[in-house]
């Protein structure tokens, strides 16, 4: 279970029970207690829910008044379920197949109906059909494996836009290396997944392998847009 999938449950307990215990949270989730006191922090401090601990009645609840503004006048905002890594690759691979059928072909009104289904499921709020299949592109050929860490939050951060704070290892380097990049494009090759990306301030262009991040942090900044061409790993691997 992702990140982005554990808060999207502590979100749906908390609003369905009114309160949930430790314990009763750790079950639902199956993580580590030391998990679980990362999200809530991550959950009140940077996405500014309103969650207490009730030491009366022994659980975690949201506040009964909402939670106020912050200086940026910024309120909580229940996550939103999103595709996992299988299903986005599944649907965008279906889609590429139907785009390669001939425009007058036997099945293109079928075929036209099926597309827009799956734009639907594919878009979310903050970003089209038509950006995901832009910023993610996936090899047909090779289904992508379901344990590769990390990867929801790189998928999301990159189809809305946002930056990330990376930490990675670098060869020749013991120390890990923190980055702040714009995620600009998800490139599947066979069962490798390479993100291409600004960085900031210098504005060079990095492509980081999915493989090297030890820590990935969604930010509230806006990705900067840069040009999808040049020698990116999509480029490379068309090569």
């Amino acid at each position: 279970m992702s990140i982005n999938d554990r808060f999207l449950q502590i979100d749906q307990a908390l609003h369905a029970n009114g309160l949930m215990t430790k314990e009763a949270l750790l079950k639902r989730l199956g993580v580590s207690w030391a998990t679980l006191k990362r999200d809530l922090t991550h959950l009140r401090d940077r996405l500014h829910a309103p969650i207490v601990f009730d030491r009366k009645a022994g659980g975690y609840r949201f506040a009964a008044d909402p939670a106020p503004k912050t200086s940026k006048g910024t309120r909580y905002k229940a996550a939103r379920a999103w595709l996992p890594t299988p299903e986005l690759h599944a649907l965008l691979a279906a889609w590429q197949h139907l785009g390669a059928l001939p425009p007058k072909s036997l099945l293109a009104a079928s075929v036209q109906s099926i597309e827009s289904r799956i734009a639907a499921l594919l878009e979310g709020e903050g970003h089209r059909a038509s950006e995901v299949q832009k910023r993610i592109v996936v090899d047909v050929a090779h289904a992508p494996t379901d344990d590769v860490p990390l990867l929801d939050t790189i998928a999301l951060a990159t189809v809305r836009r946002q930056r990330l704070r990376l930490q990675l290892k670098e060869k020749g380097n013991k120390a890990l290396v923190t980055r702040e990049v714009s995620p600009q494009r998800l490139v599947q090759t066979r069962q490798n997944w390479v993100l291409d990306a600004t960085e900031h301030p210098s504005g060079s262009t990095l492509s980081i392998a999915v493989s090297t991040l030890v820590t990935v942090e969604m930010l509230e900044s806006k990705a900067r847009n840069a040009a999808l061409g040049g020698d990116t790993a999509a480029s490379r691997k068309k090569a």
